[in-house]
């Protein structure tokens, strides 16, 4: 974003796939900017997978909203990827976090080809 429509559009994704974080999963848990636009969001309690399902269905709503108003000079894309933990062993986060980052990768992929919908 920031060398095809220069850094004030970039600021602007970013601020606004802050917001779209937020709104989705914020009553589950916590979100975090963890890198320049990476975002992590920790899911806490019972029921994870349907804290994530909802949630998700919140993003991609909040995703197609954003695209709908016109409002953006580019398209809303926000990729993502989940991994339960249901332990606190270091070993088992950092196993989780990879593979959700790897998951993510996956996902970013099949949006640059054009094969999930936002």
């Amino acid at each position: 974003m920031n060398d095809n429509q220069g850094h004030e559009k970039g600021d602007e994704l970013i601020t606004l796939t802050a917001d779209i974080i937020q709104k989705s999963f914020g009553k589950f848990g916590k979100s975090y900017r963890i890198g320049g636009d990476e975002f992590c969001v920790l899911i806490t309690g019972l029921s994870l997978q349907e804290k994530y399902d909802e949630g998700l269905c919140a993003f991609q709503h909040l995703i197609d909203a954003a695209n709908r108003t016109k409002k953006y000079t580019f398209e809303v894309q926000i990729a993502n990827g989940f991994c339960i933990c249901d332990t606190l062993e270091k070993e088992k986060i950092d196993a989780a976090v990879m593979l959700a980052d790897t998951l993510m990768y996956e996902n970013k992929s099949l949006l640059k080809k054009g094969y999930v919908n936002t």
